[in-house]
């Protein structure tokens, strides 16, 4: 136990570097191409996660147009004249006359609307929801984490390899 408590110490004083010499490392590790590649690919995993993550989210697509017409859509002639006699001959028969008197002048006839007016205004909203993708986002969300941290694990190998390169040196 006493033998213990004596190496102890003078192991953790072995291991602490000198200032310059881990300011020197820590200059060769954020100038590393292979470690920044290996950080890039590792941040670029994180994106392939949530990119995984969004494809369960709902898309929102709001779609709008305007249409000008020179003029009214409308009924044709035949059409028109079939639906003022038409009405005519419901009125007739509401106020009880025979079919074939004549209508009465007093009685207003509603004019035949018109089926759209100049103006078209349309809108639209469409909603695209994936529900299941057969395992695909999921398997591709936990490929991705995997990934990530194999990449974080190299990182840090590649970083030891550094530092040892560094004091060796």
């Amino acid at each position: 136990m006493i033998v213990l408590a004596t190496v102890l110490p003078s192991e953790i004083k072995a291991q602490q570097l000198d200032p310059i010499l881990k300011g020197l490392i820590n200059k060769g590790l954020n100038k590393s191409h292979i470690l920044n590649s290996k950080r890039m690919d590792a941040d670029q995993s994180k994106v392939d996660q949530q990119l995984a993550k969004s494809v369960f989210l709902p898309k929102i697509t709001l779609n709008g147009s305007y249409t000008y017409l020179n003029d009214d859509i409308t009924f044709d002639e035949n059409t028109r004249t079939l639906l003022t006699e038409t009405q005519n001959l419901v009125i007739k028969d509401a106020v009880g006359l025979p079919f074939n008197s004549t209508f009465p002048n007093t009685i207003p006839l509603r004019e035949v609307p018109v089926l759209q007016t100049q103006n078209i205004l349309r809108s639209s909203v469409d909603v695209d929801w994936v529900l299941f993708s057969g395992l695909e986002a999921s398997n591709a969300l936990q490929a991705s984490k995997h990934k990530e941290a194999s990449l974080n694990y190299v990182g840090m190998a590649e970083e030891d390899k550094i530092a040892l390169q560094i004091i060796e040196t």
